[in-house]
């Protein structure tokens, strides 16, 4: 058993790889990162999307610059699917704030595009054209046949009207072209954490973030030769004091997996000082809300270790301006 310290790195270089960005994430599930490789993202979003297990979908975020009406095209079918599921479509639209923009900006992450658009390809109701063009940049993460048909059959929105009335365009574009306006809000950014147990269960708490975990089911805790373990950064708790105390526990762990216990089983016996690692995904607004409350003095010590990492990584210059100080 041995201590790690904590940690929160800022992902950087995949602004517009979302497919690298997924498989990048989902892999941290099964402890498979060493499996990356050239062409090898493109294969695992496939294998998630058969399976069903899209939610790792949720890290990587699409952009489009769109027309006046193409967003309220798009804002209006958001609007019916939540009407109709009684569930948030998780589409990002423009806040305007009664100012006229020449552009305007819809944002999502993959799953949230797929589940909206495939709920409203089986009603009768159509995609703007434009917007499935857009997508369709990313083949492996949108099947957007089901959507062309529906869009062929229900032409509620054409590209152009010669007659000066409305006209639909969208396409991709990566947050870095975003205006200053329209930035934080479309802009997401992903971070490796590492942490124990206790801090992982607080950190998703966040319900408007997105998350991949290690899993201590399918992966062994001492996968890496021994299991690893947080210690308390206030101080209350020496190494000495803390592995002794755990040394049991070492043990208890081992002598399952060797009898032949599997680890989701023998995992019953591991503390809550546990190291794990994940990524969590948000906008650059609600990380703005989250270091508002995780860098507060009543946030927990080892928590706060994480959001200040955080800070100094995502909002470098204001440094001193939070509750941190």
């Amino acid at each position: 058993m041995k201590i790690i310290e904590p940690s929160a790195k800022l992902v950087r270089g995949y602004e517009d790889k979302p497919e690298e960005l997924i498989e990048l994430c989902g892999r941290i599930c099964y402890d498979s990162q060493d499996k990356i490789a050239p062409g090898t993202a493109q294969k695992f979003c496939e294998r998630l999307k058969r399976s069903g297990h899209t939610s790792v979908f949720e890290h990587a975020n699409i952009v489009l610059k769109v027309s006046n009406s193409t967003s309220i095209a798009v804002e209006r079918i958001a609007n019916s699917y939540e009407r109709a599921t009684r569930l948030p479509a998780f589409l990002r639209f423009d806040k305007i704030d009664g100012c006229r923009h020449k552009h305007h900006f819809v944002s999502g992450n993959v799953r949230a595009w797929n589940t909206v658009f495939d709920y409203t390809s089986k009603l009768y109701d159509s995609i703007p054209m434009c917007v499935i063009e857009a997508l369709n940049a990313y083949p492996t993460l949108f099947d957007v046949e089901p959507w062309k048909k529906q869009a062929n059959t229900y032409k509620i929105y054409n590209v152009r009207d010669p007659h000066g009335g409305k006209e639909y365009k969208a396409n991709v574009i990566p947050p870095s072209q975003l205006p200053k306006w329209a930035y934080e809000q479309h802009t997401t950014a992903t971070f490796l954490i590492t942490c124990d147990r206790g801090i992982s269960h607080e950190l998703v708490r966040h319900r408007t973030a997105s998350f991949s975990q290690q899993s201590t089911r399918y992966c062994k805790a001492n996968k890496s030769g021994e299991i690893e373990i947080i210690k308390p950064s206030d101080g209350s708790v020496s190494a000495e004091s803390l592995l002794d105390t755990l040394g049991d526990v070492n043990e208890a762990y081992n002598d399952a997996l060797e009898v032949g216990i599997s680890p989701q089983t023998a995992r019953c016996v591991l503390p809550t000082c546990l190291a794990t690692r994940l990524y969590m995904t948000m906008t650059l607004e609600r990380w703005r809300d989250f270091l508002k409350l995780r860098t507060s003095p009543a946030a927990h010590p080892d928590m706060r270790v994480i959001a200040e990492q955080i800070q100094r990584q995502l909002f470098p210059d204001e440094i001193g301006d939070s509750n941190a100080d």
